[in-house]
């Protein structure tokens, strides 16, 4: 067991891979991934192309989103495998009925039940939306236009949500995110929905769309048991971190949030400040480096320039074997062949055990790779500053009008 601060909060971490008797398999060892559904994970992407999407109305539009608080801890288990998730102490035996951090399929059984809330979000705001239609000419044009292109697409009649709605919601676990259409509410009979201004002077004003989905959807999730995290939601407006990125409607920008900005970079200092080897190579451990290379793949999706420096890390991660070559040994045979027990090595390779080094190619090849690592030799510390001047934010992807993706 294992105890972690996050955010101010305790997580425990149970080790499920712990065998705790010879011969029979641990927990996690136990558990078949693939006799579970498969889950399609939403991409942050999805969202922005939602709201370029719906910016095409022509509307005000607003973004909101908030965290399920304790979501693994508040999803309980099937009484048959409470047993497996037991402990015994010195006054008795006890068992946990609720999802733990460290077991196997957590991501999985968490993530169907994610995919449940969201449909349920998505029909009461799809209900709220007929309830209280939107009156206004260009939002009509919009929608039946939207509808028209979908028919002339051959899109099914069950997939109208990607097509026109006033909103649009996805959920990554316990993230959810959502772009809304915010203009005024008004009835079947055409009467404003009036609300009173609380903790403000009391004055009556119409309500708006966005604001009755934030809502909404926050009752929604409270119904199945669940509560939006205190302090981590975002009400509608213009701007909105989410999944690691800011998605940014004034400046029409989706970048890396400035959270993840100071995270990523003191990894990388972490994992580079005394283990340079020389000026053309670095060696680090395998484990750390394929985390941090995820984080750069993760920032590349907003930095698309910066994709092109992982390319290295990523042939380093691909190597079967944990080994580092020298400067002579550039011969495809060489490179790819593998070791034989009980042989003797190659003179032209040595073995790095756990640890994977990244070389420089040869001289003229890649100029850019070139400069990246002597700045990695030369700046250390100041190698955060120099990360993210890589790519200049200003050059920023707008985000396209396309399809809503599914």
């Amino acid at each position: 067991m294992n105890i972690v601060m996050r955010n101010g909060k305790a997580r425990m971490t149970i080790d499920k891979m712990m065998q705790l008797i010879d011969g029979v398999a641990s927990y996690n060892d136990s558990v078949d991934l693939e006799a579970s559904p498969e889950i399609e994970y939403v991409k942050v992407s999805e969202l922005a192309r939602a709201i370029a999407v719906l910016n095409t109305s022509g509307a005000p539009i607003k973004i909101w989103g908030f965290d399920l608080d304790s979501y693994f801890r508040r999803t309980g288990k099937q009484r048959v495998h409470c047993w497996m998730s037991g402990f015994v102490h010195s006054d008795g035996y006890g068992y946990d009925p609720r999802i733990q951090f460290g077991q196997r399929e957590a991501p999985v059984l968490c993530g169907r039940q994610s995919c449940f809330i969201v449909w349920a979000v998505r029909r009461e705001l799809a209900r709220l939306d007929a309830a209280y239609p939107s009156l206004e000419a260009p939002i009509l044009a919009w929608l039946k236009q939207r509808r028209e292109a979908a028919r002339a697409a051959g899109a099914a009649a069950g997939d109208a949500y990607h097509w026109a709605v006033l909103c649009y919601a996805l959920m990554f676990v316990d993230d959810i995110g959502a772009a809304s259409i915010n203009d005024l509410l008004f009835d079947h009979r055409g009467n404003g929905v009036m609300l009173a201004r609380v903790g403000v002077d009391g004055a009556a004003c119409q309500q708006r769309r966005a604001f009755l989905h934030f809502d909404a959807a926050v009752g929604v999730i409270k119904h199945f048991g669940h509560a939006d995290s205190e302090g981590t939601s975002w009400h509608p407006g213009e701007r909105m971190d989410f999944l690691g990125a800011t998605l940014d409607l004034n400046r029409e920008a989706l970048y890396l949030s400035e959270l993840k900005r100071e995270l990523y970079a003191s990894a990388i200092v972490a994992l580079v400040v005394g283990e340079i080897a020389s000026k053309v190579e670095l060696r680090v451990g395998a484990e750390e480096l394929n985390s941090l290379c995820h984080k750069l793949l993760h920032a590349a999706s907003t930095i698309i320039l910066g994709r092109a420096h992982t390319f290295y890390i990523l042939r380093a991660l691909q190597a079967k074997t944990s080994r580092r070559w020298t400067q002579g040994s550039r011969s495809k045979s060489s490179r790819r062949a593998p070791l034989v027990a009980g042989a003797a090595p190659r003179r032209s390779a040595r073995i790095v055990p756990s640890c994977l080094a990244l070389s420089l190619p040869a001289a003229g090849r890649t100029r850019s790779a070139r400069l990246l690592f002597r700045r990695v030799a030369r700046a250390r510390l100041a190698w955060r500053e120099r990360l993210w001047r890589l790519v200049d934010y200003r050059r920023h992807l707008r985000l396209l009008r396309r399809p809503m993706d599914r």
